[in-house]
């Protein structure tokens, strides 16, 4: 991402998100394009030196409900991360890529307010 074909790596990062009928890929796109390349790569070089340890020790230490909604891409080892953290409640998108609130917002907004219905206590 640092070179000269940065705009083909954000294509490239933006089409492996994304499902082919993935409405919000042009938008999603242009987003990452319009954004400065020291933004990005930034941004990316913070995400993906993923921490296999550090992770597993965040979720056994999590002692909160956890919402993980999946997308047509599997991004986790949900059976993992259900054993480390048993309070996890799972949901899967139908029909979309990385992007869930923006592609399918019908979802995913009320499996959030059904999430927060069920799992957060409201003062008093």
């Amino acid at each position: 991402m640092k070179g000269a074909d940065f705009a083909d790596e954000v294509r490239k990062i933006v089409a492996d998100s994304c499902l082919p009928t993935d409405r919000c890929r042009a938008h999603v796109e242009q987003t990452f394009l319009a954004t400065p390349q020291h933004v990005l790569v930034s941004t990316f070089t913070s995400l993906f030196p993923w921490d296999v340890h550090r992770a597993r020790e965040c979720a056994q230490a999590c002692r909160v409900p956890v919402l993980y909604i999946e997308a047509a891409h599997r991004l986790a080892d949900l059976d993992r991360f259900a054993a480390l953290c048993p309070q996890l409640v799972t949901a899967k998108a139908v029909g979309s890529g990385h992007f869930l609130s923006l592609e399918v917002p019908e979802q995913i907004n009320p499996m959030i307010d059904r999430f927060i219905s069920l799992y957060v206590r409201r003062p008093g």
